[in-house]
C-alpha cells in the first residue's frame, strides 16, 4: 500500500507484485498514522519516528511545514494542533526568522509585544508563526518564549 496526502483511492500508476492497481491510502494533514485523525497519536508516532524506532505511516502528512523532512519543528507543530492552540497545521513556511513574530525582517521589542498578545488569544496562532514564536525552542508557547526573545537567547526549532 502506498501513502501520501490527499484522500482514498485507486492508483493505476502504482502497482503491487501482481501488476494490479495499488490501494493508495491518502491522509489527511496532520494524520501521520493514516487512521483518518489527526490527534495525539499522529504526535506519537512522529516522535518515534525522531527517536528511530520506524517510520510513520503518512510521511506527507507529518512534515508539516512540507519541507521534505520531519523533524522536531513538524513534531511541535502536531502537537499544538492537536492541542487545539494553532489554526493551520500544513503548509510551507515562509522564512521568516526565529523571533520575528511581526514578520518585519528585524527582531525586536515590536515582537515582544507581539509575542505577549499572541499568548492571549492562542487560537489565533498557524504553525508557521507558532515555530517563529517558539524562541526557546520547547514546543510550548508561554511567557518562557517572551523571556528568550526579550534576553536574545533564540533557540527556536529547526
Amino acid at each position: 500500500m502506498l501513502i501520501a496526502c490527499g484522500r482514498v483511492g485507486f492508483d493505476a500508476a502504482a502497482s503491487d507484485l501482481t501488476g494490479d492497481a495499488a490501494l493508495v491510502t491518502r491522509c489527511a494533514c496532520g494524520d501521520a498514522d493514516g487512521n483518518g485523525i489527526a490527534d495525539l497519536a499522529d504526535v506519537g508516532a512522529v516522535a518515534q519516528q525522531l527517536a528511530g524506532a520506524g517510520p510513520v505511516a503518512c510521511f506527507d502528512a507529518a512534515d508539516a511545514n512540507q519541507d521534505g523532512r520531519i523533524t522536531r519543528r513538524d513534531l511541535n507543530a502536531l502537537v499544538l494542533g492537536a492541542t487545539g492552540r494553532v489554526t493551520d497545521v500544513c503548509g510551507a513556511c515562509p522564512p521568516i526568522p526565529c523571533g520575528d513574530v511581526t514578520g518585519d525582517g528585524v527582531v525586536d521589542g515590536d515582537d515582544s509585544l507581539a509575542l505577549d498578545a499572541m499568548l492571549t488569544a492562542p487560537g489565533s496562532i498557524d504553525a508557521c508563526l507558532a515555530w517563529i514564536a517558539d524562541t526557546n525552542g520547547d514546543g510550548t508557547l508561554d511567557e518562557a518564549d517572551t523571556t528568550a526573545l526579550d534576553d536574545g537567547a533564540l533557540a527556536c526549532p529547526p
